[in-house]
């Protein structure tokens, strides 16, 4: 469920792998997106704190989790020419999180129990490496 006044996403538990309920912010450019699209659709909130951020159509059906991997797939190799899955898109948000936060923040991003599991998910590449070296030099 999107909740806009504050920027965030919140994951229902029967929608969570871990069954958690959690809430994620998000980025002002992604609410401003979604809320475009929302514009697009046509989608007014008839019942404030139960407005979906994506729907699958003007009817304010939400969208299930087959269409996202229809879209997200179509949408891969339309643009890149690759197969891309919504399980891909995780890695990268988590290896991209991992460049600017701690990985503790990572995890509850993720809503992982174990710091294991998010290690999965981080891939750092040499200039990740190269960043962390050169961090040591810096003066406190």
């Amino acid at each position: 469920y999107l909740d806009a006044p504050v920027n965030a996403l919140t994951i229902l538990k029967d929608q969570a792998k871990n069954k958690h309920e959690r809430t994620i912010p998000i980025s002002d450019r992604l609410n401003v997106a979604i809320d475009k699209m929302h514009q697009w659709w046509w989608i007014t909130d008839h019942y404030p704190g139960t407005r979906y951020a994506f729907y699958a159509n003007h009817c304010q059906r939400p969208l299930t989790v087959r269409q996202a991997q229809y879209i997200i797939t179509d949408a891969g190799k339309l643009s890149i020419g690759r197969n891309i899955h919504p399980h891909l898109l995780r890695h990268t948000f988590a290896t991209r999180l991992m460049r600017n936060a701690p990985l503790p923040v990572v995890q509850e991003l993720l809503g992982h129990t174990n710091l294991s599991s998010t290690q999965i998910y981080t891939h750092p590449n040499n200039e990740d490496r190269k960043k962390a070296i050169d961090s040591l030099n810096k003066k406190d």
